[in-house]
């Protein structure tokens, strides 16, 4: 099947692009996300958006080059907050919760659960009748792995997505509760982390951003925007990648 496009739209679609490459650096520098300079949300920058940092590492102190099979590294997946909101936990069956579902290469699990860093506040909500855990501010979950037999550790791979929905709690305990729509996405090589790097984590900028743009009355497509290499510094070149997943029939 063959759909056209107005023209205007394709030329909206360029100007987005050329946009997203003037402002790269700038943003860069003044340490804006991705997603504020792309926002294709209804609720435009102005909007509460987290922000998500993953990483693959080996134990403390020890090398990259070093690692060999049957060695423990660690995943781990942590978000900052808009001030005033949290997150729920990983446990339970709350239909609500924070889900997160992975695929590995080269790695054999240790951890059956993920592993908070901290405790979360355990509330029972009466109109769910259930009880939930929360996460206020930030959140960072771990879960150890061991180098599988036989894998090479440069092509050890995690590739997985985060689901679920941030909240607020509002005046009367009458919030809002933001869905993470499309899931966040992420795929991690295994990466040395200083001492503090988990804590600084969830902080760093952000440039992998996905979004379902409006096209009438349906979204049939969802665009995702990124910047390598992540850790890019100041004067580094970076490159943005735009690509498009459409659903099915489209």
């Amino acid at each position: 099947m063959v759909r056209s496009i107005p023209r205007s739209g394709w030329w909206s679609r360029i100007g987005a692009m050329v946009l997203a490459l003037s402002w790269a650096s700038l943003a860069l520098a003044q340490g804006e996300t991705l997603q504020d300079l792309l926002d294709l949300s209804p609720k435009g920058r102005g909007g509460a958006k987290p922000k998500f940092v993953t990483t693959l590492s080996p134990a403390p102190g020890k090398a990259l080059d070093s690692l060999k099979p049957g060695d423990e590294v660690t995943l781990t997946v942590a978000v900052t907050l808009p001030a005033g909101y949290y997150i729920y936990g990983t446990d339970g069956k709350f239909d609500g919760r924070t889900k997160i579902d992975l695929k590995e290469n080269g790695l054999e699990p240790i951890d059956a659960d993920w592993v908070p860093d901290r405790k979360p506040k355990i509330v029972f909500e009466p109109l769910l009748q259930v009880e939930v855990s929360k996460f206020y501010d930030r959140a960072s979950w771990k879960r150890r792995y061991r180098v599988a037999d036989g894998a090479d550790p440069d092509k050890v791979r995690v590739t997985g997505e985060l689901s679920g929905q941030y909240c607020s709690e509002g005046e009367n305990d009458v919030g809002q509760c933001v869905p993470i729509i499309p899931a966040h996405e992420f795929e991690v090589a295994l990466t040395p982390v200083n001492g503090a790097a988990s804590d600084a984590a969830a902080s760093a900028p952000s440039f992998d951003y996905a979004e379902r743009p409006h096209k009438g009355k349906t979204r049939p497509a969802i665009l995702r925007f990124k910047l390598t290499p992540s850790d890019a510094k100041p004067g580094e070149k970076v490159t943005l990648s735009i690509t498009a997943k459409l659903d099915k029939g489209w």
